[in-house]
């Protein structure tokens, strides 16, 4: 397994925009 996984790459991404996401609304909200 190498740090380079363009995958851990991609679902890092994913995860940031969850993040995000989750932050938008949760500041909507508020």
């Amino acid at each position: 397994m190498s740090g380079n996984d363009p995958k851990d790459s991609t679902s890092l991404k994913e995860e940031s925009i969850d993040f995000t996401k989750t932050l938008e609304s949760s500041f909507k909200k508020g």
